[in-house]
């Protein structure tokens, strides 16, 4: 019995020894985490009109909330030679004076040249890009190819980027098909 005791009290003081030294409510200064900036989708598809053009947005986004204004660069970037070969397609890059980026928060924050720097405003986590293209000529872009927008995030004002920070924006063009238009009582007869 006093052996039981003893291991008990014992067990009691050392356990009491080595408890948390904090509350829940609190948190250990010595372990900072660092915000990082990536893209929110790897590949968006945006559907163009052989009148209109296209747009489609995508959203770099930060890991924390922002504790102050982050600046973001979004450049286009010719990754498509990697891409293609790690997923079995073939995307051709669309050239960078066909693009128009543009800040979907602020639309007079746009850039014609391939690249555009955003802001994530603090207390928020993400800001949208709107990429817009107008009408193809198809006689200059073959409605035969696959054409793609390689966008990636090349500087930030944050510690890192992450490894995803990447998006391939696909087009995808409606082809243009040519049909017979036959007309009741002018189809040939067949005898039988």
């Amino acid at each position: 019995m006093k052996k039981i005791i003893l291991n008990t009290l014992l067990t009691t003081l050392l356990l009491g020894s080595v408890g948390c030294q904090e509350t829940l409510d609190e948190t250990s200064t010595d372990i900072k985490f660092h915000n990082s900036a990536y893209m929110s989708l790897e590949k968006a598809t945006m559907n163009v009109d052989r009148k209109l053009g296209g747009t489609v947005e995508i959203e770099p986004r930060l890991a924390l909330v922002a504790k102050k204004d982050e600046k973001i660069t979004v450049s286009i970037d010719d990754f498509l030679k990697q891409y293609n070969q790690e997923n079995t397609t073939n995307f051709k890059m669309l050239p960078a004076s066909e693009v128009e980026l543009y800040e979907v928060e602020n639309p007079k924050n746009f850039s014609k040249n391939g690249s555009l720097t955003i802001t994530i405003k603090e207390g928020k986590i993400s800001s949208k890009v709107g990429v817009k293209i107008g009408v193809l000529n198809p006689k200059t872009y073959s409605l035969g190819v696959k054409y793609a927008i390689p966008l990636n995030i090349v500087s930030t004002s944050v510690k890192q980027v992450l490894s995803n920070n990447k998006t391939l924006v696909a087009l995808q063009r409606p082809v243009i098909t040519s049909v017979a238009h036959i007309k009741e009582g002018h189809a040939p007869k067949i005898k039988i």
